[in-house]
């Protein structure tokens, strides 16, 4: 996410995607284990939002819009985790040239990063 922050480049974009993929594969591996001492300890923390589907678009668009956001709310599993990644990351209607355009918004870059680092300090222990 830094590296594509910084150069916001077809090359970075896939490089983006394909850590993500791999992160989200990891994620799913683990996340069978979704109780007792998991829990407990951090590995699957209830209520953080790391693989809520659906996202939830619009909500994550007027976040970046409105600059603000919590991700540690009652609604927001649904606007955070992998979903949402994918959801900035990917589009059935956009290609990559307007997906990476869609970035030149700095608001969308910090989402982008924070998403990440919830993702990371609510995970990690």
């Amino acid at each position: 996410v830094t590296d594509f922050n910084a150069d916001r480049s077809s090359t970075n974009l896939a490089v983006l995607r394909q850590a993500f993929q791999q992160a989200y594969r990891h994620w799913q591996a683990v996340a069978l284990y979704d109780f007792g001492p998991a829990t407990s300890y951090g590995l699957v923390p209830e209520g953080i939002g790391v693989n809520t589907f659906p996202t939830n678009s619009s909500n994550i668009e007027a976040n970046i819009n409105a600059g603000g956001y919590n991700f540690n709310t009652a609604n927001g599993a649904i606007i955070s985790g992998f979903p949402a990644i994918d959801y900035l990351l990917y589009s059935r209607t956009l290609s990559d040239a307007d997906i990476i355009i869609l970035f030149d918004d700095v608001k969308r870059r910090t989402y982008l990063s924070d998403l990440v680092i919830h993702i990371k300090t609510s995970v990690c222990f």
